[in-house]
């Protein structure tokens, strides 16, 4: 299964794959160059597209869990009222 971006046609198969970004294809986590991949942070040459797609990994676990906390908030809430009546 290859992981990089499309590069083209060759002999052997229906398509080739090129890594965008060598360096850091090499250097970071392969989990995470995989699904920064996956996620389309890597389409370019650019540097960064694994640190982006780790910051947007972190802000979503953050907003979950808020939501997450606020769903418990609500939950102990209804809990205590309906033990009430």
């Amino acid at each position: 299964m290859g992981y990089a971006q499309e590069a083209g046609n060759h002999w052997y198969g229906d398509k080739i794959y090129a890594v965008k970004n060598l360096d850091e294809f090499i250097s970071s986590p392969f989990e995470d160059v995989v699904q920064a991949n996956t996620g389309g942070f890597l389409k370019t040459e650019a540097y960064g597209g694994v640190e982006l797609y780790q910051k947007d990994r972190q802000k979503k676990r953050t907003q979950m869990e808020i939501e997450l906390k606020e769903f418990r908030k609500r939950s102990e809430s209804n809990s205590s009222n309906n033990k009430k009546s």
